[in-house]
């Protein structure tokens, strides 16, 4: 009579131990779908940047469709960028990317007939492309920029294939560097600031895009990258330069005097002729003026003549080249007229020593 009883109580029990289960295998399953929901909400597209800099991406959804062609500036929407900074926004990045090896390289053009006759491993414009550490891209269209992906090597990351991060907008490939700033300098020329980063970043220029383009980064011009694009020339302000017995916004090294000055006949910019206690220390002075703001534009030897540009100011430092060279007063030259690259002012009748 007893059996039933023990029968009804394995019974209880086992019904007792698949409930548990059950409640248990529920519990486990809503977690995991928690996690995949996460997972994907949070998920970005491409990759992050490391830091708490304006270039570290937020998530965003991939882009891929053609974007619509309206006028430059227009086409690219700053809200859905990975990063927005002033004049820029990035809209493609990675911190893991590399660059593909030569070998790589060769290996993938040669699959290729349209790039399988280029070579990566001598001093050609392709292998030139493949080394730099910045491209411009100028919105053309998706032909240029097959061929800019290959020169690269960005080929490899296939999230940056086909129409990815399609602009009408002119574009700057960074590779190990992300930007800061873009600043335009004058009718012709702009500069885009930028710091060591890791992997790649495509910057779209949000700002007016210029035809010269200095990458300026780690007190020192990067790349000079040109492009066609027609802008208008920015007109000279009508404003006389300042009197002043030595350079604006510019602290010389102790021990230099100024020797003698000379002021521009239409008064918009003066010179002055400066003498350091040694030589070493007039060639500093280039240096000196990159780390107090100055925005490096181009030089044509450590001892020739340097562009720098800050503000409404231009300047060039000038060194003589020939007799006593860098021993000798150089001149550094302030001005408002724009000064393109590669053009020199004459500073004027240079001191007997």
């Amino acid at each position: 009579m007893t059996r039933p009883f023990a029968d009804d109580g394995r019974r209880q029990n086992g019904d007792d131990v698949t409930v548990r289960d059950l409640s248990i295998g529920l519990l486990v399953l809503v977690a995991l779908v928690l996690v995949a929901l996460v997972l994907v909400v949070v998920a970005p597209s491409w990759d992050r940047t490391h830091g708490n800099s304006a270039t570290s991406p937020t998530a965003t959804a991939q882009r891929s469709a053609e974007p619509i062609a309206t006028p430059i500036s227009r086409s690219f929407d700053p809200s859905g960028a990975l990063a927005v900074g002033p004049g820029f926004a990035v809209c493609a990045a990675s911190d893991t990317w590399r660059r593909p090896t030569v070998q790589e390289q060769n290996a993938h053009a040669a699959t290729d007939p349209r790039f399988r006759d280029l070579r990566f491993d001598d001093n050609s414009p392709a292998a030139r492309q493949f080394r730099a550490v910045a491209l411009v891209y100028d919105g053309s269209g998706n032909s240029s920029r097959a061929g800019l992906v290959l020169a690269s090597g960005l080929w490899s990351d296939a999230r940056i294939s086909g129409t990815g991060c399609g602009t009408k907008e002119q574009q700057i490939w960074l590779f190990g560097y992300a930007p800061d700033s873009y600043e335009v300098l004058d009718g012709g020329s702009a500069a885009l600031n930028v710091h060591p980063q890791p992997g790649y970043r495509m910057v779209v220029i949000t700002k007016e895009p210029r035809r010269a383009l200095v990458v300026f980064g780690e007190m020192q011009k990067l790349e000079l990258l040109t492009m066609e694009v027609s802008v208008p020339t920015a007109a000279t302000p009508a404003v006389a330069f300042p009197t002043s017995a030595r350079p604006l916004e510019l602290t010389l090294p102790a021990g230099c005097d100024v020797t003698s000055t000379y002021r521009h006949p239409d008064d918009l910019g003066n010179t002055w002729y400066v003498q350091c206690a040694a030589s070493k220390v007039n060639v500093s002075v280039p240096g000196d003026a990159a780390r107090q703001g100055w925005t490096v534009i181009g030089a044509d030897a450590p001892d020739g003549t340097h562009l720098f540009h800050k503000g409404m100011l231009w300047m060039q430092i000038i060194f003589r080249r020939d007799g006593p060279g860098i021993n000798d007063p150089f001149g550094v030259l302030q001005t408002y007229r724009t000064i393109s690259l590669g053009t020199a002012v004459s500073p004027g009748l240079r001191p007997t020593p």
